[in-house]
């Protein structure tokens, strides 16, 4: 039904899981098709189910995360059998980056057991990094959560191994920001945008706020977002359409305004961060996984900008360099929090 998406998987499911049952299962080019499914009568989710007939599945240490599957239960996932490719045509040398000298074809995401043999991926290997305080965080896991916020129009998490929290960069949903900048107007709170020198938002007003609830007519604007309308992280994917551009201009405080004036107000920051604090506990994100700072952009992630792939995946390394000295910022702020 559907594919490379898992959290398209599981819209599928919550829409048709009344109606139907709906199986889900893991492969490859590499491996011509599926190396796994769950299968009838479990209805669980969240897992690819176990292992395929004629095909063997391992978890393999991941050095450079310091992951032992033996000792943490998670690891690369690689396969071996019949099903498995040989290697590419007339190429040695790329071959023998995928298939190692056991015949284990290395398929670059990471996985974890589950009982009753499922396997649970859990991203890619090269997107996963490792916090100061020795935890491992998936930003794809974190993006997918937070795509749901009705002021999230597209997001990047990244981390860093020196410091003990992500950060991300965002690009709001101008509309419902907006309007939640009028709500905070019309209960009393001060609209005030800070711009840095370089015109944009000062990240030192971009740290996490002591979170408290939120007046409920903010939920009634939530969405039932995927992340195919965000740009999800990876490097492979779905192909699609480049997302529609927002709306030019959105009124505030009795004017109109653009949305790379929008990002300029601190209290946008708090609303979003506020949102995906509350998102993020709600599916039991640990907190070293919930992000501790944001900055707020006006331009999307696109082809031609070069910030997603020609299959509308975020093109992480791009978006890192780009963004460099903004996320360097927030690490710093966020430490001063």
């Amino acid at each position: 039904l559907l594919a490379h998406r898992e959290e398209r998987n599981r819209a599928a499911n919550s829409v048709l899981s009344d109606v139907l049952q709906v199986l889900e299962g893991y492969g490859s080019t590499e491996t011509c098709g599926a190396i796994t499914s769950s299968m009838f009568g479990d209805l669980g989710g969240g897992h690819v189910g176990p292992p395929m007939p004629n095909c063997e599945i391992k978890l393999c240490n991941i050095e450079e995360l310091d992951l032992v599957s033996s000792r943490d239960n998670r690891g690369e996932i690689c396969c071996r059998g019949a099903v498995c490719t040989p290697g590419y045509y007339k190429n040695e040398e790329l071959t023998k980056t995928l298939i190692d000298e056991d015949g284990w074809l290395h398929t670059g995401d990471v996985g974890t057991w589950l009982e009753n043999n499922r396997l649970k991926i859990v991203d890619r290997r090269k997107h996963i990094f490792k916090l100061s305080q020795g935890e491992y965080v998936a930003p794809e896991k974190i993006e997918h959560i937070y795509a749901q916020s009705p002021y999230v129009h597209q997001i990047f998490v990244d981390g860093d191994a020196l410091r003990s929290y992500p950060v991300a960069i965002v690009v709001p949903e101008g509309e419902a920001l907006a309007r939640a900048l009028q709500d905070a107007e019309s209960r009393g709170e001060t609209l005030t945008p800070v711009a840095s020198a370089s015109g944009t938002a000062d990240c030192n007003n971009n740290v996490a706020p002591s979170l408290t609830k939120r007046d409920s007519t903010h939920w009634s604007i939530r969405k039932n977002k995927t992340q195919n309308t965000t740009a999800p992280s990876g490097d492979s994917g779905t192909p699609g359409q480049s997302l529609p551009a927002q709306s030019e201009v959105f009124r505030l405080q009795n004017r109109d305004v653009t949305l790379a004036e929008l990002c300029l107000y601190p209290e946008a920051t708090k609303i979003i961060l506020n949102d995906l604090h509350q998102l993020g506990r709600a599916a039991d994100l640990k907190g070293f996984e919930q992000v501790r700072a944001l900055f707020l952009i006006h331009e999307s992630f696109s082809v031609e900008n070069r910030l997603l792939t020609p299959i509308m995946k975020c093109a992480r390394h791009a978006i890192r360099q780009r963004y460099q000295n903004e996320l360097q910022k927030l690490f710093t702020s966020g430490e001063l929090d």
